[in-house]
């Protein structure tokens, strides 16, 4: 797993994104859900061949989760990139390590049953916190198209 700070961020898929650098950012949310019993093996591959190939280089890695509760054996996890072709590039790239290829995915293909992707932009301005050591809790909000704007006011307002 990513050793440092993380933080989390609002996102949603309609309405007018604000990053960090007020520009718009691509967000790539990555679902995994495994074989019953295969969380931890996902994890430990992710922390010994997975970050140390991929680092920061294909995609920065804004978080990590699995569940507890809700539905279980689900790994998640957030990539920022600067858009769509960015992504694609950096991925084409990752795609022709043999790290990545050869030695990491044959760790994790034979313990997911689900993949799901969901592109994104951000509703709202986000900084990591100052201290680590907390504790994160990843939340997913549906909303009627076109009413992100109006649920992100509320949220924030809250």
């Amino acid at each position: 797993m990513r050793s440092g700070k993380t933080h989390c961020i609002i996102i949603a898929n309609d309405g007018q994104p604000i990053t960090k650098t007020g520009e718009t950012m691509l967000y790539e949310l990555r679902t995994y859900t495994a074989k019953a019993g295969g969380i931890p093996a996902i994890l430990k591959a992710n922390e010994e061949v997975g970050r140390p190939v991929r680092g920061d280089n294909y995609g920065k890695l804004e978080g990590y989760w699995f569940t507890d509760i809700g539905p279980l054996n689900q790994v998640m996890h957030l990539w920022s990139y600067e858009d769509m072709a960015e992504r694609n590039a950096l991925r084409a790239e990752l795609g022709a390590l043999a790290g990545w290829t050869q030695e990491y995915i044959p760790l994790i293909r034979p313990l997911i049953v689900k993949q799901e992707l969901r592109f994104m932009e951000a509703h709202r301005e986000f900084t990591a916190p100052a201290e680590g050591g907390n504790f994160y809790e990843f939340r997913n909000y549906r909303v009627k198209p076109g009413t992100a704007g109006e649920f992100m006011e509320n949220f924030i307002g809250v």
